[in-house]
């Protein structure tokens, strides 16, 4: 859960806590509780951009627990073909005072992503992604903060020879180095995405992309 406030932690607690009622509040701790767990099961597996997971390592993984079972689903006998199921929550509280530097011109509000995606490897050197994602907003539609139910992410990707050579079209996160000109924005409640096809190399340490 992120805070984000000038005043005092505890007191952004029990605002919160307040706030929601007590369904959402159940439903809330119960996803943290799911998420904590899953991610202490597989800390090394799960990144930023969802589209860089790769479970390929699950190939021969045998009696695998639920969060493990859905990263690996073989759609073929020598499972080389396989899907794989993720998403996430971001829940948020924020409280904003005196904005614009005026006093008593403050603003409460919680605000959450939810992000679900499908990932489907076909042998080596095909795959199809997709993602959907939606944000809320307590104080209503407010830009880069709330959403309708979309398509967040699309693409086809296709690799060449030994994988070095990658295609991928379609729609897209994608970051360039520090993220200055070309970012994803983890910040703001609703993720940016291209619509764009991209030719990548990448050897050891070396990543060059063309888009």
């Amino acid at each position: 859960m992120e805070f984000s406030s000038t005043g005092k932690i505890l007191d952004m607690r029990i605002c919160i806590f307040r706030r929601l009622p007590k369904k959402e509040l159940v439903l809330l701790l119960s996803i943290m509780f799911v998420s904590i767990r899953a991610f202490a099961q597989r800390p090394d597996g799960y990144k930023e951009q969802r589209a860089l997971e790769d479970y390929s390592e699950l190939k021969d993984s045998t009696n695998l627990d639920w969060s493990n079972a859905i990263k690996y689903i073989a759609l073929d006998k020598q499972r080389k073909s396989y899907l794989s199921f993720g998403g996430s929550i971001r829940p948020r509280y924020e409280r904003l005072t005196n904005q614009r530097f005026i006093a008593g011109n403050n603003l409460s509000y919680y605000s959450q992503r939810i992000a679900l995606h499908t990932d489907w490897h076909f042998g080596e050197y095909v795959r199809l992604f997709g993602e959907l994602q939606h944000g809320y907003a307590s104080q209503g539609y407010t830009f880069l903060q709330s959403d309708d139910l979309a398509v967040h992410q699309g693409f086809v990707e296709l690799k060449v020879g030994s994988s070095n050579f990658s295609f991928r079209l379609g729609r897209q996160e994608m970051r360039l180095g520090a993220g200055r000109l070309y970012d994803f924005g983890k910040g703001p409640n609703i993720r940016r995405t291209f619509d764009l096809g991209k030719i990548t190399f990448a050897q050891k340490e070396t990543t060059i992309q063309a888009f």
